[in-house]
């Protein structure tokens, strides 16, 4: 033999029979056919022909051998799993199935339902579902040789049950918010959910009508039909339909029709009864007073006939009277009222020829049921006089050989149905297209739908996120502190209560600003059905109120150029003149006086750079910086400038409050503030005047005026007042509105006091204008008062410490500049390598060379400082590193400009402050 079996086993037609024939069984732990067991061979010719799903693991490494039922179970591992260990081709769940068979193996039968197997079959990872039975394959001596697994998949069938325990959840939120008695109930008949107006209407505790329960609420005189009505249509499995009495949360008992249908799955089955309860009260009254009216009328013509006629006559519902062929014989005048019909023009027609097409087939068999039994609420449509048709839901009974019917017009309830559901439509629609952040969570927070806005917004798909917690959800776990907002929140809106604010989060394109909100979803009583989270993406509007904020102070800026011009000017005549005279006097040998000159220079230096200083913190770009602040320093220190920009005409006046309080605010916005309300005053005084600024301490009332409210507290006041030409009512009514200005074309953008607005409420605080034609203008800001902090006053600058021989590399284009700083650190005892840009430092630091410490320009040229640094710390990775720079400090490090072991040292400085900051960085 060469290794195939040589004998036709196993024998059949199918596929699996044939495969394993031709198969080499030499290569499998199996060995050829004609070694197998007995048992083998016996449990082999069982399985095959079966058509249930059944596979063996034989044998201790468990090798496969299964029936053509089960093959498809298995998908792209048949046919090689075939006379292979199971290890070999289940590898991604064997974890999960050696556990089974070796208990199998050990003599125990293992029984599972809907049991989940991750498995690989079809190119990707499934979860999949079996009902399994694994047993034991004993020979004759009564040991295990090996598994016999019977199988049946039931994958779409727990799927269709998970869907459907969906369905049912999403029903049930819907059914909570109706206003009708809505229940269902177990295949068996057993009532198991009530909605909430249930409870409500007849004051019973919630759960108390589950079961069998509900019959205690039934009237005892129709509890016998109602419940019989129920299990006989509970055992045909049609629909349910029966009246009874239910006694309302009074006391009070009122006819009700009671429908219920069955839900079906695919194959038939009833999954579940859904059913309404509806009061009938009314139009059972009516009914039962038609046919009272009838048994009496022989004995009690004349009275009954009266009670008839008013009732007949001043019946708001339509009645009527057929023969059972359907031809009127009577109408009573609610005909008239509801479908401009006379009553005497509607006798000897057909009730046919007033229904709509549609509805005749309806209405015919309407009508034969009536005369045979009552009838119970049939809707259809009857043709009004004008050609319009009205929706009239109808109820009948037989009489006399007559039919008495009762017909209420239902057209609102129909319409205001379908508009319900027209409106559901529209706002799904304007969910799904909206541009802003939407979505559905459950009281406790659970994600149930987001709109393609939410979910594009985390490139995320809808089944990525519903059913998660909604802070454990990608629009706020890349957010540090985000999810913990998120879930303390929601208890704030269980409770009923909307919560709202911005909030910046970390998404896939970046960080955005959010208006984000959380509004609770109420029920008819008030209860908390679901919570819908909104945000708008307001990143745009803050990066354009922020340019607008730019514009504005470069704006004001740029009015400042003349008296600035002006100034620097003067300090460089100052610095020059002085520079001058002491050359002559050097020149001429008389040092006598020098002291005095170069304290001229001096003071001129000191000036022009805290002038520098001061613009380019007033120019650069930056977010609302709030804190503490000493108002009155601010305003001391801002008065030179003030002073440039209203030229000699006008003087300016400061009245500051001895100990004022603190005050929470933006000292560049203040100052923009300032200087703005400044330009205004002097552009209203154009023949000059006279400017105050004055400071108190307020404790204020809380206020509402108009759009202006303010809280009650402690406050800061500051009032800039001018006697100017001011203004009419119209002007200061419209003074805060964005690019509203009287000035000329070219001459003013309209932002300035509308800047000065938007500032005040950001910061907590208002301004006010009082403004008088001819007298003059007075500009109240208000701001919060912030605890006092401890502050310290600047020490003296101390003498640099001398150095101790480090080498520092020292880069400047501008010569005179390197050459103090080359003097100041050789007189402090340091050595230097001077250059005068990157190129010529770079070899040097590409150099064996000892370099302590790289004192480098910013504002090099071809290659900047900064960029210098870079290429440093690739050939020297823990240098130092000292700018020294003519940009704004404070702008430049909030960039990201600093990294660990740099500093930096604003121009111009002190030749102290230069030994000690190189003192400072290479330590004491």
């Amino acid at each position: 033999m060469d290794g195939r079996s040589g004998i036709p086993f196993p024998d059949g037609d199918c596929a699996i029979s044939a495969q394993m024939r031709a198969m080499d069984w030499s290569t499998s732990p199996l060995g050829p056919v004609a070694g197998w067991s007995p048992t083998l061979k016996g449990a082999v010719s069982l399985i095959l022909p079966a058509q249930a799903q059944i596979v063996m693991f034989w044998g201790p490494e468990f090798v496969a051998l299964y029936n053509a039922a089960y093959a498809p179970t298995i998908g792209n591992k048949h046919p090689h799993a075939l006379g292979r260990p199971a290890r070999e081709y289940w590898t991604e769940l064997w974890d999960d199935l050696e556990p089974l068979l070796r208990q199998a193996r050990d003599g125990e039968t293992v029984v599972a339902k809907d049991r989940p197997f991750r498995i690989e079959r079809k190119g990707y990872i499934e979860t999949v579902y079996f009902d399994i039975s694994y047993s034991p394959a004993r020979n004759e001596a009564g040991e295990v040789e090996g598994v016999v697994c019977i199988v049946d998949e039931t994958t779409d069938r727990v799927l269709a049950l998970q869907r459907l325990r969906d369905s049912e959840a999403q029903f049930r939120t819907l059914a909570e918010a109706m206003p009708a008695l809505v229940w269902t109930a177990t295949p068996e008949g057993n009532l198991d959910w009530f909605n909430p107006h249930a409870y409500a209407y007849t004051g019973a505790p919630t759960g108390a009508l589950d079961g069998q329960a509900w019959t205690w609420v039934t009237h005892p005189d129709d509890l016998a039909r109602a419940a019989g009505g129920w299990a006989a249509a509970v055992k045909a499995g049609g629909t349910y339909t029966a009246e009874f009495r239910l006694r309302r949360a009074d006391g009070v008992y009122r006819w009700h029709l009671a429908r219920a249908v069955p839900i079906r799955d695919e194959g038939g089955a009833i999954l579940r009864w859904l059913g309404t309860t509806t009061d009938i009260e009314d139009q059972k009254a009516a009914t039962e007073a038609l046919a009272h009216m009838n048994e009496t009328l022989e004995r009690q013509v004349a009275e009954r006939t009266r009670e008839r006629d008013s009732a007949w006559n001043n019946a708001q519902d339509l009645l009527l009277v057929v023969s059972p062929e359907g031809v009127f014989r009577a109408a009573n005048p609610a005909w008239r009222t509801i479908l401009g019909w006379e009553p005497e023009e509607l006798i000897g027609k057909h009730y046919l020829d007033l229904t709509h097409p549609d509805d005749r087939e309806l209405k015919a068999k309407a009508l034969a049921h009536a005369s045979r039994e009552a009838l119970n609420n049939v809707e259809a449509r009857c043709r009004h006089r004008d050609g319009s048709y009205r929706w009239i839901g109808w109820v009948a009974a037989p009489e006399g050989g007559l039919i008495y019917a009762a017909g209420r017009d239902v057209t609102r309830e129909r319409e205001q149905a379908q508009a319900l559901e027209r409106s559901e439509a529209r706002l799904r629609s304007v969910f799904n297209t909206s541009y802003q952040h939407q979505g559905l969570l459950s009281p406790e927070g659970i994600v149930l739908d987001a709109n393609p806005t939410s979910l594009a917004g985390i490139r995320a798909r809808r089944e990525d996120v519903v059913g998660k917690l909604f802070w454990e959800t990608p629009w706020f776990t890349a957010t540090p502190g985000m999810p913990d907002l998120v879930r303390t929140a929601l208890p704030l809106v269980r409770a009923g209560r909307t919560v709202r604010r911005e909030v910046i989060i970390n998404l896939p394109a970046g960080r955005h600003i959010f208006d984000f909100s959380l509004r609770p979803v109420l029920d008819g009583a008030g209860k908390v059905i679901a919570i819908v989270p909104e945000a708008m993406d307001v990143t745009a509007r803050h990066a354009a109120e922020e340019q607008l904020r730019q514009a504005q102070k470069m704006e004001a800026l740029g009015q400042l150029t003349g008296g600035i011009a002006h100034d620097f000017n003067n300090m460089l005549m100052g610095i020059s003149g002085a520079v001058e005279l002491i050359r002559r006097r050097v020149d001429a040998g008389r040092p006598q006086g020098l002291d005095r000159y170069l304290d001229a220079a001096s003071t001129a230096v000191q000036r022009a750079a805290a002038l520098t200083h001061r613009l380019l913190a007033f120019a650069r770009r930056q977010s609302l910086d709030t804190r503490p602040q000493d108002v009155n320093a601010l305003v001391v220190n801002f008065a030179d400038v003030l002073r440039r920009t209203l030229g000699s005409d006008i003087t300016l006046e400061t009245r500051l409050a001895p100990s004022l309080w603190p005050a929470l605010t933006d000292a560049n916005q203040f100052e923009s503030a300032l200087l703005n309300l400044a330009l205004n005053a002097r552009d209203a005084m154009p023949g000059g005047g006279h400017l105050t600024i004055t400071t108190a301490n307020q404790t204020l009332g809380e206020s509402s005026d108009g759009a202006e409210k303010r809280t009650a507290g402690d406050y800061v006041v500051v009032q800039v007042s001018d006697t100017g030409t001011g203004m009419v009512p119209s002007v200061r009514e419209k003074a805060f509105d964005p690019f509203f200005t009287t000035k000329p074309i070219g001459q003013g953008t309209g932002l300035g006091l509308s800047m000065i607005y938007g500032y005040a409420r950001q910061s907590g605080g208002h301004v006010h204008i009082d403004s008088e034609v001819g007298q003059g203008t007075t500009v109240t800001l208000t701001l919060r008062r912030a605890p006092p902090e401890e502050t310290e006053a600047p020490a003296p600058e101390p003498a640099a410490p001398p150095g101790l021989g480090e080498t520092v590399l020292v880069v400047e284009d501008d010569s005179t500049v390197r050459m103090l700083v080359i003097d100041v650190l050789e007189d402090l005892g340091y050595r230097h390598i001077e250059a005068a840009d990157a190129r010529g430092a770079i070899p040097h630091l590409e150099s064996r060379r000892a370099i302590d410490l790289l004192v480098t320009d910013v504002g090099l040229p071809n290659m900047n400082g900064r960029q210098l640094a870079e290429i440093a710390r690739q050939f020297r990775p823990r240098l130092k590193v000292l700018f020294i720079t003519g940009y704004a400090e404070n702008a430049t490090a909030r960039a990201g400009f600093l990294q660990p072991g740099m500093d930096i040292l604003p121009k111009p400085f002190t030749l102290e402050a230069l030994g000690a900051k190189v003192r400072e960085m290479l330590g004491a």
